[in-house]
């Protein structure tokens, strides 16, 4: 037979047009695509000046989204942590028994059972539900937010908590602190933010809500009566399939999904409701949150995620990250810790686990010192470290972060004081106050007969003020209300003529409140 060149070229040229569509089929994204626990992703954010310069609005099948010219200005770690490392395991199981004793008992007196079989059964009942509620629905959990405002009372730290299963990945729970005591709230019916498996053209809808009732703020008496109901509709449609650029290189085989989300937030508060921006008149709210995501089989997280807000019909865009290499951008070293307060009772095999979280910024390699000589293990490396204290104290953490991609290997310093209270030791007679920066106030001796010194730290020039109240809240005296410069200093607060009992101390610093109890003997 004689040779045909430009048939075996015809041949092969539709052969390599059908090994391409193969490689650049539509995807589809898996459970198992998704991230697992302790996985860590890089991402970098852009300035959200720079963000409305792209159409995020693209979709179809094989699409090409070039966003390669995209500018980073920061970047930090993504990380899906464990959940009993997050120090809200105690406060969800306290909080989930309350809640089912008081249902359980209630309908088994009710049906007639005496109420002293019915407290023994439902103390171990409500036990056992709440223990395997938090091990089979709490998967993994994320740093989401730094805070949220409520007004009168401002929760920080905010912890997502995720159920992810065959079917689905959604938000169970949600954990913050109030006053630096840990609070979480079970969803009453989850956030479903995915249904596997993520295909083209598939669309689905969810409804989650959660009631979170705050009565006063934690450790202090002090009365909030703030009732807060979150719903929300979320719409979920697979828009559009094909290639993504961005700065960290080409992806191919992308799906892009789209969620359209409509927030119900009431605040029942003295008895009156109001919608959030009602209660909160000079906040901008979001009437809808639009949510742009591009994922690939090959990443666990979004390869570029985009989020949005319509306010009074206007397109505000908030956020843009995606995931990228290292970049050489000045670090900033933060970190939190739980649980608060750090109580060692000797319950525990006379040691103390604090969980310390890392929230910095343009660091990807961080050392911690726990200032406990008394350890083996007193300095460690990584974002989520844990550490046990077996004595009572004060311990003057330090965090640093550096940045390895720069020249210079550029490190930031953070120091924050972790007061760990012995209630073995009667000696152990210290209050303290603490803010994000590493600002405190130390309060001794605690209790007191008839002066207490205040051990002011202060990392900015800042007024300072400080109120005596009493448990149901009411302001007594103003003890201090001076413009402090930075640095270190003592003074004396003579509370001699006060009866004997527990009071709260407020302190002020500059816009930020905290509180700590003190006892007159």
């Amino acid at each position: 037979m004689k040779f045909n060149p430009k048939k075996l070229l015809l041949c092969l040229s539709l052969l390599f047009a059908a090994t391409c569509n193969q490689l650049f089929a539509q995807p589809v994204f898996e459970n198992d695509d998704f991230a697992e626990l302790d996985d860590s992703f890089l991402v970098s954010r852009i300035s959200i000046l720079d963000i409305p310069g792209f159409d995020y609005d693209l979709a179809g099948a094989d699409t090409t989204w070039d966003y390669s010219s995209l500018i980073p200005v920061s970047q930090e770690y993504q990380r899906y942590v464990d959940p009993d490392r997050t120090g809200f395991r105690g406060s969800y199981i306290l909080t989930c028994n309350a809640l089912c004793y008081t249902l359980c008992y209630n309908d088994c007196v009710g049906n007639g059972q005496f109420p002293f079989i019915c407290s023994g059964y439902c103390s171990i009942d409500c036990g056992s539900t709440c223990l395997t509620n938090w091990v089979t629905k709490f998967d993994m959990a994320k740093l989401s937010s730094d805070s949220i405002n409520l007004g009168i009372a401002t929760l920080e730290d905010v912890y997502s908590f995720y159920d992810k299963s065959q079917s689905a990945f959604s938000q169970v729970a949600v954990g913050a602190k109030l006053s630096n005591f840990p609070i979480i709230v079970d969803y009453a019916n989850a956030d479903r933010i995915h249904a596997f498996p993520l295909e083209y053209g598939d669309r689905d809808t969810s409804f989650s809500n959660y009631f979170l009732q705050i009565d006063s703020i934690p450790g202090t008496g002090i009365p909030v009566g703030i009732n807060y109901r979150h719903g929300q509709q979320r719409y979920n449609s697979i828009e559009g399939w094909g290639t993504l650029k961005t700065p960290y290189g080409r992806f191919d085989s992308v799906l892009k999904v789209r969620s359209d989300v409509f927030n119900t937030d009431t605040i029942i508060f003295q008895n009156d409701t109001f919608t959030l921006k009602e209660f909160l008149p000079n906040q901008i709210l979001p009437e809808q949150v639009i949510e742009y995501k591009w994922y690939s089989p090959d990443f666990g997280i979004p390869l570029l995620e985009v989020s949005a807000w319509i306010v009074d019909g206007n397109l505000i865009y908030q956020d843009l990250k995606y995931i990228d290499s290292l970049r050489c951008f000045e670090p900033t070293a933060l970190f939190g810790y739980l649980p608060f307060p750090t109580v060692l009772d000797g319950s525990s095999n006379d040691s103390l686990e604090v969980n310390f979280y890392s929230l910095a910024i343009n660091g990807d390699s961080l050392y911690w010192n726990f200032d406990d000589d008394s350890s083996a293990s007193n300095t460690t490396v990584g974002a989520n470290p844990s550490h046990y204290y077996t004595e009572g104290g004060i311990y003057n953490v330090e965090f640093v972060a550096c940045n390895r991609a720069c020249p210079d290997y550029i490190c930031d310093t953070f120091s924050l004081p972790v007061l760990v209270i012995d209630l073995r030791d009667p000696e152990d007679t210290t209050s303290i106050s603490i803010l994000a920066d590493g600002s405190y106030a130390l309060f001794y001796p605690n209790p007191f007969q008839d002066v207490v010194l205040a051990e002011l730290k202060n990392n900015e020039n800042r007024d300072i003020t400080i109120h005596l109240r009493n448990l149901a809240g009411r302001k007594l005296s103003t003890l201090y209300n001076e413009n402090t410069d930075k640095g270190n200093q003592t003074i004396s607060l003579n509370l001699s003529q006060l009866p004997a009992g527990m009071y709260v101390l407020e302190i002020n610093y500059g816009t930020f409140a905290s509180f700590c109890k003190l006892i007159k003997q």
